[in-house]
């Protein structure tokens, strides 16, 4: 559960990053240069990500502590996208080829996310602590309907990467510690 953790908080990141991120309003957009965008998505990020990292520290010896750990973890990934939503609308759009598309599409998504870990929270209360096998398979089931929802809802942001985003989080301090790959 530990690497599951990390992943899971590092795949919420890169999706916001590696797509890019802001907003879905028309004309009222602000236009960023890559860094300055980049530098907001992690920024409006940062925090759920360091939240979610110091549960890797949790030790995990029973099944209720999984079960106290996917809850917790699916809480602070609510509230972290909850919290993040209106930074990524205020971060504009970056100034790249689709860029609008890219803001308007990710906001999209993460709203959506955002609904279906609302909807996770409550599923993970009753997760099911008899075994660590029914407990493995009906939250890897959870985990799945929670960010396969969003993703199907949405739009796939993995085909939306763009290398120019990719390349200014390297260089933002606020990205630092965040995972992006190509």
């Amino acid at each position: 559960m530990r690497g599951a953790i990390g992943r899971l908080a590092a795949a919420a990141l890169c999706l916001a990053a590696l797509a890019g991120c802001g907003s879905s309003s028309s004309s009222a957009s602000a236009t960023r240069s890559p860094g300055q965008y980049v530098s907001s998505v992690c920024g409006a990020f940062g925090p759920m990500y360091d939240q979610l990292k110091a549960l890797e520290a949790i030790h995990l010896s029973t099944v209720a502590a999984r079960k106290d750990a996917a809850i917790r973890m699916l809480s602070i990934l609510q509230t972290g996208v909850e919290s993040g939503l209106p930074k990524l609308r205020a971060a504009g759009e970056p100034d790249i080829a689709n860029g609008r598309q890219i803001a308007s599409a990710t906001v999209t998504t993460f709203s959506r996310l955002q609904s279906s870990l609302a909807t996770g929270v409550k599923q993970a209360q009753s997760l099911p602590t008899t075994s660590l096998s029914a407990f493995q398979t009906a939250s890897e089931t959870l985990f799945l309907r929670v960010f396969g929802s969003a993703q199907t809802a949405g739009v796939n942001l993995t085909a939306m990467r763009n290398p120019t985003l990719i390349k200014a989080a390297a260089g933002q301090p606020a990205c630092r510690g965040l995972s992006f790959g190509g």
